[in-house]
């Protein structure tokens, strides 16, 4: 690809800063121009990023005849923007979750095609070395057992009760919706769609059996495909740890059980049969680098055509069915 994908990134908060920082390890994409309506976002990037074309109207950035567009809002901001978005009349990466629910991601997805515009969900464990590794590892293999976790370290009780993400109308859900789209999608990636069974959600130590405003801290579920038993957890806090500034251990895994061997794997390596086989770079970069990489390879070559992957459907699918457990139980 002689000539680089330019793409303009919507959202210049945390994820948004990831994707800048990723942008040594391109090899088709770079981002030329960003948008935020914070002002301190703005000049923020602005002095780390000084050559970056910034602005505060989305106006400014369609004269720039963009390739593509990397979205990286607060999940309750897609709403109101979505039909902007699509004006620009080019494809579009949106940070997961696709929509706060089912119905949501459903309406995206149909303006978009009205529009033209493809779209293609941002899901960097796909990317990440290690667990490449695995799923290399894992083909042709009959699996019995998986089981994948992510703790976030957060202390439950000190988190930001004002933040977007602990009001249910905006963030959608909590650790299922949010962390554990991850692991939804990481299950999918290792070995395909699976059956639900069963899902749990708790609000700190306080079980969740009936619709409310209330977001989850944790959540479990348990599924099965075909003789293989699944389990995900996805929680706010994690393991007590004394040595940890917020009291909780920030971690997150795959372990696989095969008819042939055991795995491990996490964002530093991946293990088989307790020896390592993959050792790798906990960061983020590459991942972000390859995946909008591939973004870039897909708008040069029209390939719009893998729902899983790049509509996140089956995700959300899970995820509104888990809720619905749940709630009706």
């Amino acid at each position: 690809m002689a000539t680089k994908i330019r793409l303009g990134l919507i959202g210049l908060g945390n994820q948004g800063q990831e994707y800048l920082r990723a942008m040594d390890c391109c090899r088709h994409t770079e981002i030329v121009a960003g948008y935020d309506l914070s002002q301190a976002a703005l000049d923020k990037t602005r002095r780390e990023y000084p050559d970056l074309i910034l602005a505060q109207c989305l106006g400014q950035l369609k004269a720039l005849h963009l390739d593509g567009l990397v979205a990286a809002l607060p999940h309750h901001c897609y709403e109101g923007i979505w039909a902007e978005l699509l004006d620009f009349n080019c494809p579009i990466l949106k940070e997961k979750p696709l929509g706060r629910t089912i119905r949501e991601a459903q309406q995206f997805i149909s303006a978009a095609k009205q529009q033209g515009c493809p779209i293609q969900t941002a899901i960097q464990r796909r990317q990440h070395p290690s667990y490449i590794c695995l799923a290399e590892r894992l083909k042709g293999q009959s699996i019995r057992e998986l089981s994948v976790h992510m703790h976030l370290g957060f202390n439950p009780d000190t988190g930001a009760s004002d933040s977007w993400r602990s009001q249910r109308p905006t963030a959608g859900g909590g650790a299922l919706l949010d962390s554990g789209y991850h692991l939804v999608d990481l299950v999918h990636f290792l070995m395909g769609q699976f059956e639900l069974v069963n899902a749990c959600l708790w609000d700190g130590e306080k079980l969740i059996q009936a619709e409310s405003d209330t977001v989850e801290t944790e959540a479990v579920l348990l599924g099965r495909q075909g003789s293989a038993w699944v389990r995900i957890e996805s929680k706010l806090s994690g393991e007590k740890c004394a040595d940890s500034k917020t009291g909780y251990k920030k971690s997150e895994a795959a372990d696989v059980l095969t008819t042939e061997n055991r795995y491990f794997a996490n964002r530093e390596g991946v293990w088989e049969n307790g020896e390592l086989i993959l050792a790798c770079e906990r960061g983020w970069e590459k991942a972000i680098a390859k995946q909008l990489d591939d973004f870039a390879d897909n708008i040069t070559d029209k390939r719009w055509n893998s729902r899983i992957i790049w509509e996140q459907l089956p995700a959300m699918q899970m995820i509104d069915r888990a809720y619905g457990l749940v709630y009706t139980a």
